[in-house]
């Protein structure tokens, strides 16, 4: 209601500022409407309502554009601000001029923060220098240039984007480019997975290989033996026919046999027994291999000293056989999978027991220490040591630590080692001098991250 009463006033107002800027323009006074005469009055009235009309179709000109202008700003909005990727636009200084909510939100700052700051500063340092040279090559050339590097979010957490970029005139005459962000860390880590899918499968092969390699070779000699002492056998066979096809006095038949029965037929099988256990380590051995390759490990935190107390308690009947000694120091926890690292421990322990030096009592020393985020674990004894062009050796499938085959063993153990650790990202190596001693020491890590 208040409205409407202010409407008069607000005609009258607006009159009363029409009269006097036309008066301040003309120097004279309006027509008085009684002096028009009637025909100039219709005219008048005429022209009033045609001026009425056009202002009504200027008025609705007016709102028509300012509803395409305001669908023009939402499709804007919707293609530009809302679009699945980043667009930035930065200056010939290097500072972002303006850029999108997608931008704002890959990098975890507002829109507002975007404004003025160099594109580098959200860079991260070691991928520097490929921006450089992607914004070098694109003022040189003037053509579209892109590259892949990695943008810190807010907080400094890396992620990967695919840079697309073209050259642009600003209205001053000067350069700028415009930037197309597409993140591509889904990509990144799928590519990253492929290609630590392949290396393995690689590994894979490689051990595949060797195995077949080894396993040819080492099965090749107990077959030899045994093929050889059979066909033995059966010419002995073939001699005690013989002789008992001369028909001879019992006496002389029982001499000339004899030798067969007590001496040649049972060293023959005997050679074929060592030779069949021998395969059958192998075998087993290979076996091994084969499970540890197809079990996925299931680590956890591990406390070393429960664990290593374990199996020097299930050793001591050898330990004590040996009459060696045991020093197990403080030892760090460990990320691993309980049941790997035991068997993988225990090879080591049995080794240093197996293959101690008869000049001199065994002592084996435990040791551990921690290194950034891996713990270190030596296991030394003053066994008979390895000579130093051995160290690569005894890694592989069948190599032995002893190559006389005084000790016995199928050479897998530490085979099966190295493949322990290092399924657990961890690493091991051997310092050993024959005559003194050996050393090996192995790195796991202490968490899951690593």
């Amino acid at each position: 209601m208040k409205k409407k009463n202010n409407e008069p006033k607000k005609t009258s107002d607006l009159r009363e500022r029409a009269e006097n800027a036309f008066r301040a323009k003309t120097g004279a006074e309006l027509a008085s409407p009684a002096g028009l005469t009637q025909e100039g009055a219709s005219m008048l009235l005429h022209e009033l309502q045609v001026h009425q009309i056009e202002l009504e179709m200027q008025n609705e000109e007016l709102r028509r554009s300012e509803a395409e202008l305001e669908t023009a700003r939402t499709r804007y909005f919707d293609l530009y601000d809302l679009a699945p990727v980043g667009y930035i636009t930065v200056s010939e200084k290097g500072l972002i001029i303006e850029g999108n909510l997608t931008a704002a939100a890959l990098l975890g700052v507002s829109r507002g923060e975007l404004t003025k700051q160099p594109f580098t500063r959200f860079i991260a340092k070691d991928d520097q220098d490929i921006y450089y040279r992607h914004r070098k090559q694109l003022f040189e050339t003037e053509e579209t240039q892109a590259c892949e590097l990695r943008l810190l979010k807010s907080g400094g957490v890396p992620f990967w984007v695919r840079l697309h970029a073209v050259a642009a005139r600003n209205d001053d005459g000067g350069t700028m480019c415009r930037v197309v962000l597409s993140d591509i860390s889904d990509r990144k880590r799928m590519e990253r997975e492929r290609e630590e899918l392949t290396t393995a499968l690689r590994k894979k092969n490689g051990e595949m290989e060797s195995i077949l390699y080894a396993s040819s070779h080492d099965l090749r000699t107990p077959l030899v033996s045994i093929q050889g002492f059979n066909d033995r056998i059966q010419k002995t066979l073939e001699e005690i026919s013989f002789v008992l096809a001369k028909n001879e006095p019992a006496e002389q038949l029982h001499a000339e046999i004899a030798p067969f029965l007590t001496n040649d037929i049972p060293t023959a099988v005997h050679h074929i027994g060592l030779s069949a256990g021998k395969m059958e380590r192998l075998v087993n051995g290979i076996l091994r291999l084969s499970r540890l390759s197809c079990a996925v490990p299931v680590p956890e935190l591990l406390d070393m000293n429960a664990l290593t107390g374990r199996l020097v308690d299930s050793l001591k009947f050898q330990i004590q056989q040996a009459q060696a000694t045991v020093t197990v120091g403080d030892l760090p926890s460990c990320w691993a999978d309980p049941h790997e690292l035991e068997q993988a421990l225990m090879n080591l322990l049995s080794n240093a027991v197996k293959y101690r030096d008869p000049v001199r009592p065994l002592a084996i020393v435990i040791t551990g220490t921690v290194k950034g985020n891996y713990a270190i674990y030596a296991i030394a004894d003053n066994g008979i040591g390895i000579k130093p062009g051995h160290y690569e050796q005894i890694w592989g499938l069948f190599s032995r630590l002893d190559p006389s085959g005084a000790v016995a063993g199928e050479g897998i153990g530490l085979t099966l080692v190295k493949r322990i650790i290092e399924r657990h990202n961890g690493d091991i190596r051997v310092e050993s001098e024959p005559g003194v001693g050996s050393t090996f020491s192995l790195s796991l890590p202490r968490t899951g991250t690593s």
